[in-house]
């Protein structure tokens, strides 16, 4: 273009390329019917920010863009175009059109151009092997969708799905064949000319080549047919062509004045003087890559006719865009031409009424035989003479067919392994989708009054005008149920906000209950009850509890990548730093018991009580980072499809977020490392409570383990089938259950195990590291181990060394009291004595 005033209806002609834009690349629908309608879903076509600036909208929904191969003919380009009209902007799937880069219907500008491929299932073969279908990580040519197919890849096809490449072939919703065409007026001028009869053998060689010469392109004709080189305008040839798409031009106007007008020549496959049994008369054919018999037809049935096109094969195909081109030529030149050419192609329609009405051939009938030994598009396109004939069999005319769309073989599968909320309806519309022959027609016709032979302007016009008129009839018979869908993004409050407010009052009150509790073990650390329990265990099961309130904070607030890491990392800290030390203490209280038994000396270092300790929590840090490193959680997005109806009668999506890993198994190792855990503690506080019932201390560690098995139990419910369960923002519900779990385990703990050593150690007195609370402890013990064994065995002296500080006994808290009082052995009680650093320092102690 010069101007807009070059350009349809809105466009502007853009100076930088000399074409027209694209009025229509918001939308289709939103462009002739108005904002009732969306802008179109965005594509990998568009740059970044194009929602930004209005002209889409971004994918919602994350469904997979769908890509459609360009063909090069019109009439699977304007199929694709419909498609992906109602793909975009009624179903909110990305689509772009394949192996084209000017192909799509949203292109900026209107010119567009044909692929350069009729049939190409190497890109259907790479969409088909990509994962999950994503052609956006393939490179080269990648396709899910063919929109024309003819009865002539019927061996393609079927090979197609016997390999799985491609589903059973579907109608498209058109029928046709193609078939062998002159003009009326030829007809009429010669009636035999009708029919195979009048056209094959010696006789009829002479005629063909005398009437039917060879069309020049616009290039050969400036260069072999013009004075120089069309500087100078003839009858047929204004200018020169000015670029390679003029340059193979058959016949060309500009803004609907015939720059070149064509030209028809004998050249010497013409001259039967010179060749009496090789001349012949010309029939433009397609490219071997069409459904195209006319080589073999014309062999087999013994016809002087041959394509002299630019295929490279020798078979002398000429390509799509030139066919119509050469019959245009032919009218405005009065030349006679014999065409193999579509029955239903409508651009066939400006000539009806004309002398250049395309009159039909007839071949032999069609049979089943003939039919199944057509020759293949592999040997159609050999550079082999023989191979391109194929068997005689296969020499008959086309049948009336219906035409085929492929669709690749695992693209259901892929579709339906999505949830229903998150499923793309891009499957179920392309099965759906149909064009008529009739309705065809009718989108030709308006292409027809738009149509500029300058880059075919019109054709979106006509593409877009078709749908909007005829859109409650395609909506009713494409788009699924509850599609198109709206999208709603839920606050991690919008939905039970009334569990997180409780969620998180139950965290704050654990969070505070351990700093109480942090406060009172600092304050009492000297108490004898206190101080039998080992202080410094006390503060790291403290430690854990606390990480375990936080966990349960976190959990009742909105997700991020960040605090979905940290709840994993507070919650398994938490609850090893709370169990490993009970277990590692009670254990050596056993053994220390177990050696009692045996009248053994031993020695209980408390270093390595520590060691103990802090080697299981290293092991679990290196899990943890491992996990964190390979496949940490993240906040993660789940699509539910509510009740509600949006305003087009469409589903409403509510999309809300959730922490998880990619795997479940990360978790549920925490989980069974838990439950491990609690079953040694349990076996533990078995065995403690059966050995001595003086140690109370194994009464309240079998409740807390029995609560945090409640606990482990419940939340694990929670994570497996909480989502089951709850519908609507499951994991909302799941963190708010959780976080509130997490609280009262953490809460029941402390009351179970730290309320009663409070409650004694706020009535007792200091303990004090000299002899009377050496002795005081030996005594405690001592009358311990004589009411255990009494009634079994009678112990002489087992001296149990303790380590350089307080042993890892813990006396019941009635115990400890009285020994504080000053309570000593009663008569006949056998004393076992405890050795201690303090003891050797204090010699009263023994």
């Amino acid at each position: 273009c010069a101007d807009d005033s070059l350009c349809p209806i809105n466009s502007t002609c853009l100076e930088n390329e000399g074409v027209c834009s694209n009025p229509m690349e918001q939308g289709c629908l939103k462009s002739i019917l108005g904002e009732e309608y969306n802008a179109r879903t965005c594509s990998s076509d568009d740059d970044v920010g194009a929602d930004e600036l209005g002209l889409c909208r971004p994918n919602v929904f994350d469904y997979p863009e769908i890509r459609i191969l360009s063909q090069n003919w019109q009439e699977p380009t304007f199929f694709a175009w419909v498609l992906q009209i109602m793909l975009s902007e009624m179903g909110n799937v990305p689509v772009t059109i394949e192996t084209n880069d000017k192909a799509s219907f949203y292109d900026p500008v209107m010119n567009w151009d044909y692929a350069k491929k009729s049939y190409d299932y190497d890109a259907l073969r790479a969409a088909n092997d990509a994962p999950q279908n994503n052609c956006n990580v393939v490179e080269g040519p990648c396709a899910h969708v063919m929109s024309e197919v003819w009865s002539g890849q019927r061996q393609e096809w079927r090979e197609a799905e016997q390999e799985g490449l491609i589903e059973p072939a579907g109608n498209n919703g058109r029928t046709a064949s193609y078939n062998w065409y002159i003009p009326k007026f030829v007809a009429e001028e010669d009636p035999s000319l009708v029919s195979f009869y009048g056209l094959r053998g010696e006789n009829n060689r002479r005629k063909l080549a005398q009437r039917f010469k060879r069309p020049v392109s616009w290039e050969q004709y400036c260069q072999e047919m013009s004075s120089d080189q069309c500087q100078t305008p003839d009858e047929t040839a204004l200018r020169p062509p000015q670029n390679a798409e003029e340059e193979a031009s058959y016949f060309w106007e500009d803004s609907n004045s015939t720059t070149f007008s064509g030209f028809f020549r004998a050249t010497p496959e013409n001259d039967c003087e010179t060749y009496p049994t090789n001349c012949t008369g010309h029939i433009v054919n397609y490219e071997c890559t069409q459904s195209t018999f006319v080589v073999a037809q014309a062999h087999w049935l013994n016809i002087s006719l041959k394509s002299s096109g630019p295929e490279a094969n020798g078979a002398g195909g000429y390509p799509n865009a030139a066919l119509l081109q050469i019959w245009r030529a032919a009218y405005a030149t009065n030349s006679s031409v014999m065409m193999y050419y579509a029955n239903t192609n409508p651009a066939r329609l400006p000539f009806q009424g004309t002398p250049f009405e395309f009159q039909r051939i007839l071949l032999p009938e069609p049979t089943a035989e003939c039919l199944a030994n057509r020759v293949s598009q592999e040997d159609r396109c050999s550079s082999d003479p023989i191979r391109q004939v194929g068997s005689p069999l296969g020499r008959c005319d086309n049948d009336l067919s219906s035409l085929k769309k492929y669709v690749i073989g695992s693209l259901r599968t892929n579709t339906f392994i999505q949830t229903e909320a998150s499923r793309s309806p891009a499957y179920d519309m392309i099965g759906a989708m149909e064009i008529s022959t009739l309705e065809m027609f009718s989108i030709m016709k308006l292409w027809q009054q738009e149509h500029s032979s300058e880059r075919y302007y019109g054709s979106r016009y006509a593409v877009c005008h078709w749908v909007a008129q005829n859109i409650d009839a395609l909506a009713s018979k494409m788009v699924p149920p509850s599609y198109p869908r709206d999208h709603q993004v839920q606050s991690f409050y919008d939905d039970h906000p009334g569990l997180l407010y409780v969620a998180l009052t139950f965290g704050g009150i654990a969070l505070l209950a351990v700093l109480v509790c942090f406060a009172l073990t600092w304050q009492w650390k000297k108490r004898m009850v206190i101080v039998y329990a080992q202080p410094e265990f006390l503060y790291v099961i403290l430690m854990g509890l606390c990480l375990v309130a936080i966990s349960a904070i976190l959990h009742a607030t909105p997700p991020s990548n960040g605090s979905c890491v940290a709840r994993m990392w507070m919650t398994t800290l938490g609850f090893s730093m709370e169990l490993v030390p009970l277990i590692v203490k009670v254990k050596a209280i056993n053994y220390l018991f177990n050696q009692s038994v045996r009248n053994r000396r031993v020695k209980i270092d408390k270093k390595k009580l520590y060691k103990t300790v802090a080697a299981v929590m290293a092991c679990v840090v290196v899990y943890l980072i491992v996990w964190t490193a390979v496949d940490p959680p993240a906040k993660q997005a789940e699509a539910v499809l509510t009740d509600a109806v949006n305003d087009g009668g469409g589903g409403k999506v509510q999309t809300f977020h959730f922490c998880a890993s990619s795997t479940k198994y990360w978790h549920i190792a925490s989980m069974a490392y838990l439950i491990v855990l609690l079953l040694t503690a349990t076996v533990l506080a078995t065995q403690s409570r059966n050995v001595d019932a003086g140690f109370k201390e194994s009464k309240y560690l079998a409740a807390m383990i029995y609560s945090h098995f409640l606990f482990v139990l419940l939340r694990s419910l929670m994570f497996f089938f909480g989502g089951k369960v709850v519908k609507n923002n499951w994991g909302v519900v799941v963190a708010g259950v959780t976080s509130i779990f997490l609280s009262l385990d953490a809460i029941i703990c402390m009351g179970i195990y730290f309320c009663p050593k409070f409650l004694v150690a706020r009535n007792q007195g200091t303990y004090s590291s000299g002899g009377r609370a050496s002795l005081a402890r030996v005594q405690g013990f001592a009358a311990r181990s004589a009411r255990a064994f009494r009634s079994t065995r009678s112990l002489s002296s087992t001296a149990i060394r303790g380590s350089t500080d307080a042993p890892a006994i813990v006396p019941s808290e009635q115990e400890a009291t009285k020994t504080e009082s000053g309570g000593h052995s009663r008569p006949g009680e056998k004393s076992v004595c405890f050795k201690s650093n303090e003891a050797e320092n204090d010699r009263e102690g023994h």
